[in-house]
């Protein structure tokens, strides 16, 4: 019933508002700030039904969130300094990012706000979602991008050193920072030693121990499971190697295990290998057999490493892993390319093979 009192809502409201753009200079509205706030409200309930309802990728959704933000923009033009803002506006710019491709607007928004009140009551979340925003933007490397993202991040942390959520913002940058792997490695340290206690200050020594090992070897030998061969890293040399440590409990591993059998169809002929990490639970707790048997039932082929140890197991533990699944690329040399290859082999295999290909000719 709630379900469809929030839809239904929504859709009248949808069908009876005039069309609002998300800039305040737009025309005053003639509703008091009071039925506009209500407004607000009903479709933030609205918006989060549908999230639960659906993917936040989905049309459903996307109508939802583009609602709700033409209603904050329209309880800003009707007043502007409305206590509820606070907490709004900052949601709104990120859906505007992340949902409705609307980054280089919100982008131009913010620094003209900035500039207007740069220590105003939303200098902070402004100035957060500039960060994440340009981030969004960066995506690709692009230069200028970097420079700007750079520029945003180093003036949040100059104005609010200090605050609190500055820790969150600080690891998502830093984490983000895939294209320079040296100016990663440094913004990392900066944040373990700025933020030693902070939830992901493991994660992040993780990380800084994978990058040190970026360009050296990756060797590694064990039985495999499937078959009980031996298998190594060194009679692979030739071979563009996925190494994908993960668990048959894990539900991410799973959920990504249908996608990875098809990269291993479609590239296993052309000069590449996967291997499995298993960070299974013991033997005795039935680890291996439900190793064997979800590989069995999933069709998948390839060689698997079972450590025995769950999250103690000595070799994932020495590349740092503390989170799975994490997926490293080794090319054709033997040397680590990248430990974060996860959501990125349909565009980085092809890549290493082609560097194999030119190194043989």
């Amino acid at each position: 019933m709630l379900h469809t009192f929030f839809a239904a809502v929504l859709v009248s409201v949808c069908f009876v508002l005039e069309p609002v753009t998300w800039t305040t200079s737009a025309k005053s509205t003639e509703r008091p700030a009071a039925e506009i706030a209500a407004d607000v409200a009903v479709a933030e309930r609205a918006l989060l039904e549908a999230g639960r309802a659906s993917s936040r990728t989905g049309e459903g959704y996307k109508a939802n969130a583009k609602h709700y933000c033409e209603l904050v923009a329209e309880l800003e033009r009707a007043d502007s300094g409305h206590a509820d803002l606070v907490r709004h506006l900052p949601v709104c710019w990120r859906l505007r990012v992340q949902s409705l491709d609307d980054a280089v607007a919100v982008d131009a928004e913010l620094v003209k706000r900035l500039e207007a009140t740069p220590d105003g009551t939303l200098a902070w979340p402004a100035r957060a979602e500039l960060v994440r925003t340009r981030m969004h933007l960066a995506r690709g490397s692009s230069p200028e991008a970097l420079k700007r993202l750079h520029g945003a991040f180093e003036d949040a942390v100059a104005r609010h050193g200090e605050r609190r959520e500055l820790a969150d913002l600080f690891y998502e940058y830093a984490a983000s920072r895939t294209d320079d792997v040296t100016e990663q490695a440094a913004l990392l340290k900066r944040f373990v030693e700025k933020y030693p206690q902070h939830p992901r200050a493991a994660v992040a020594r993780e990380r800084i121990t994978q990058l040190g090992r970026l360009g050296g070897a990756f060797e590694v030998e064990f039985v495999d499971a499937l078959t009980g061969n031996k298998v190594s890293t060194k009679d692979l040399r030739g071979k563009v190697l996925v190494i994908d440590f993960w668990a048959t409990w894990c539900g991410p591993c799973m959920r990504e295990m249908p996608r990875m059998k098809e990269l291993y169809a479609k590239f296993k002929d052309q000069g590449v290998e996967f291997l499995g990490i298993s960070l299974d639970k013991s033997e005795a707790e039935g680890g291996k057999q439900a190793l064997i048997d979800v590989c069995t039932s999933q069709g998948l082929t390839w060689p698997q490493y079972y450590q025995g140890k769950h999250w103690e197991s000595e070799f994932s533990r020495s590349w740092g892993i503390r989170s799975i699944p994490a997926v490293f690329l080794v090319d054709f040399e033997g040397k680590l390319v990248t430990t974060q290859a996860r959501g990125q082999l349909e565009h980085l295999l092809p890549r290493e093979l082609e560097r194999a290909k030119a190194a043989r000719k």
